[in-house]
């Protein structure tokens, strides 16, 4: 699906979130940090600090994977090491001030779309390193735009809140891309069948067939699927990125889910995860 169009337009949306962020940070004090995110066990410094290291390990990832490099960043052997490390530094942006926390960040942003410019279409599909393995670097930028518009939600802690509109419908096709690319990360070998999604606000249909442990981008919506699977726009990606309850919004007719129960059980269970 990515090709150099798609990239300049993560790229484009990066940008605009990366000014959006770093505006409301600027205007943080020392309680706003202190705040619980919605991510478990992390504040609004956690989040930024995590964004921060983020930013520099995609620069490194990507500038090494053009060249041909699975290198670790940091100057990790390997993939604990890596965790470790980034840990260990994710602490040393936190002791930071507010305000020097939000310099190294958008450093880090402005280093990271200087590297996004310098991708050219012979690199799209080049692997580059990835804790969860070589992914090809034309995700990079989508990645980045779905961190940003998540990773906001999640400093907001306000779960009835939606995401922000700017480059919602950009979120949408990076779905279309992240989904059957995550499935095949983790396959149910016993799984096959049709499954379309739906979206309001902006309205999206699509269908994602799984066979053979592949899952497979359709982009019109199949008439009859196994399971079809609709919801708002903002509600479908927090849904399939773990930040929505799915029992709830199936409860309040925020998310139906009609056709094989266990098939859409199984497909969900592997790809509606917090990442």
């Amino acid at each position: 699906m990515t090709d150099n169009s798609d990239l300049i337009t993560s790229i484009s949306f990066v940008e605009k979130h990366n000014k959006i962020l770093i505006e409301a940070l600027r205007e943080f004090d020392a309680a706003t940090w202190a705040r619980q995110s919605y991510c478990p066990g992390w504040t609004a410094s956690h989040v930024i600090s995590h964004m921060t290291l983020g930013a520099r390990f995609y620069a490194h990832t990507i500038e090494h994977g053009r060249a041909g490099e699975l290198s670790i960043p940091f100057g990790a052997k390997d993939v604990p090491e890596f965790r470790s490390i980034r840990m260990t530094m994710m602490d040393e942006l936190i002791a930071l001030s507010g305000g020097e926390r939000v310099d190294r960040f958008e450093a880090a942003a402005n280093d990271l779309q200087d590297t996004f410019a310098t991708i050219k279409p012979e690199d799209l599909n080049k692997p580059a390193f990835h804790p969860r393995g070589p992914t090809p670097v034309k995700y990079f930028p989508g990645q980045r735009f779905y961190e940003l518009i998540l990773h906001e939600w999640d400093i907001r802690n306000e779960p009835d809140a939606s995401l922000i509109p700017v480059g919602l419908d950009h979120g949408l096709d990076i779905l279309k891309e992240r989904l059957p690319f995550f499935y095949g990360q983790s396959p149910d070998p016993d799984l096959e069948g049709i499954y379309v999604i739906e979206t309001t606000d902006p309205a999206h249909a699509w269908t994602v067939e799984i066979k053979d442990k592949k899952a497979t981008y359709v982009s019109e919506a199949a008439s009859s699927p196994d399971v079809r699977l609709a919801a708002g726009a903002s509600d479908m990606i927090r849904l399939t990125s773990g930040r929505a309850d799915i029992e709830a919004k199936r409860a309040s007719g925020e998310f139906k889910v009609t056709g094989n129960e266990t098939m859409a059980e199984v497909f969900i269970k592997i790809l509606f995860n917090p990442f």
